[in-house]
């Protein structure tokens, strides 16, 4: 059975239009919601579109949603990313009717097949959908889409600053990349987190909160995954992580460092893969959904539902109402702020050394308490003074000799892992 709980809180009417974004042109419905741009770049800085914002702000307190979980979506230029986040709209809005009507004449956010850019800057869907457990947690969702890494003309800074946006907005972000998980397609996004990391302790504010944060790296156009029983389509619920997603996954952690620091960013990692959709991205598509691969929409289905319960449920990455103007507002400030930090005298050598330095020097702390903790030494949030001061109720009394050899092992871990995390540093030098 069809999740026939997912519907829109709130839809704002728009009159029949054409809709220009970019130089893609798409003929509007009457009664079609659109996706609005909220960021923009302009002149080397990050620009609320204050007109869109006030009817985001609009469409959110007018929803019987406390809080509002952000779906956004982030990777490099002419993967998809729009087209997919396209299809979860229509899911949110009906998951029976999600394939209705031509795909092209009646998008959510715009999408094209080609390598012209259609997305810049940051657009959302001025919409508040409803997942299954949103009527119980009063949590809405709302969707996100980014422009493309690796845009031509598009500077470092605003990749990073774009992608560093999405990561600190959203309760899920939805990272693609194609074909495979792999070190080269993700290192920007842990540049871009890092470099939020600098700017929030550059200005005394306190880095995002990976509380109940999830990152999901969509592998597209996956060649290995296994074919779907015929009539399996018809009843999308709720998938957990294959076996071989799931492998992917713990390959990619334990291999890259890259897989391990992000996790200091989010709660939880997940890989989700999906076949090529099949012809589409042809110019002469014309938008029927019948053309579309049924593993490609299987899988789709199963993933939406998936998200959209996710996300109704993260009450604690979830932003209040009131405070998504104010939060929006702050994360732009401090990515504008780490402009500076990064191109006034500094090359982007030099701001990677120091992302990275910063980096390796809290994953050495960490490992340093870490190994403390496995001898007994140290209790949770307890500081190593106070443990040897013995104001400490529960910490193991070790005798000074255990203590001095705890020390040194703990030492010597948290040595290697400097060594091996300052990838771009001079620590060692």
């Amino acid at each position: 059975m069809a999740v026939a709980s997912i519907g829109a809180c709130l839809a704002l009417q728009h009159h029949s239009s054409r809709r220009v974004r970019g130089t893609h042109v798409v003929l509007r419905r009457a009664s079609q919601v659109e996706a609005v741009r909220l960021v923009s770049v302009k002149e080397g800085q990050l620009v609320v579109d204050q007109t869109n914002l006030a009817l985001l702000m609009e469409s959110l307190r007018a929803s019987s949603c406390e809080r509002v979980a952000v779906v956004s979506i982030a990777g490099a230029l002419r993967q998809g990313k729009s087209f997919f986040l396209d299809l979860f709209a229509r899911y949110l809005e009906s998951s029976e009717d999600m394939l209705s009507g031509s795909l092209q004449d009646s998008q959510r956010f715009c999408w094209k097949s080609g390598m012209e850019r259609v997305t810049d800057g940051v657009w959302a869907c001025p919409q508040v959908f409803e997942g299954p457990g949103s009527a119980k947690t009063r949590v809405g969702i709302l969707l996100l889409d980014t422009q493309g890494t690796y845009e031509p003309g598009a500077s470092r800074w605003q990749n990073n600053s774009l992608l560093g946006l999405a990561g600190s907005l959203s309760s899920i972000l939805l990272f693609n990349v194609s074909k495979q998980l792999q070190q080269d397609t993700v290192q920007d996004l842990q540049v871009a987190m890092d470099l939020l990391k600098m700017s929030c302790r550059h200005h005394g504010r306190p880095r995002p909160p990976s509380d109940s944060k999830t990152l999901t790296f969509l592998v597209r156009d996956w060649a290995h995954g296994q074919q779907l029983n015929e009539g399996q389509n018809q009843s999308p619920k709720e998938l957990p992580m294959t076996s071989q997603e799931q492998s992917i996954l713990e390959s990619f952690i334990h291999s890259t460092t890259e897989g391990q620091g992000l996790g200091q960013f989010f709660e939880s990692l997940e890989c989700r893969t999906l076949p090529h959709p099949g012809h589409i991205d042809r110019p002469s598509w014309t938008g029927d959904a019948k053309e579309i691969s049924d593993d490609f929409l299987v899988g789709c289905r199963g993933l939406f539902c998936t998200l959209a319960t996710m996300a109704s449920a993260q009450t604690g990455a979830a932003v209040t109402v009131q405070d998504f103007e104010q939060t929006l507002q702050e994360y732009i400030a401090v990515l504008n702020s780490a402009r500076d930090l990064t191109e006034s005298g500094t090359s982007h050598r030099q701001a990677l050394s120091d992302v990275s330095l910063l980096s390796a020097f809290d994953r050495s702390r960490a490992c340093y308490r870490a190994s403390l903790y496995r001898a007994g030494a140290l209790t949770w949030k307890a500081r190593l003074p106070e443990i040897l001061s013995g104001e400490v109720a529960g910490a193991k009394a070790l005798v000074a000799e255990e203590l001095v050899a705890a020390h040194r092992k703990a030492m010597e871990e948290a040595a290697q892992e400097l060594r091996r995390s300052a990838l771009f540093g001079d620590a060692w030098a």
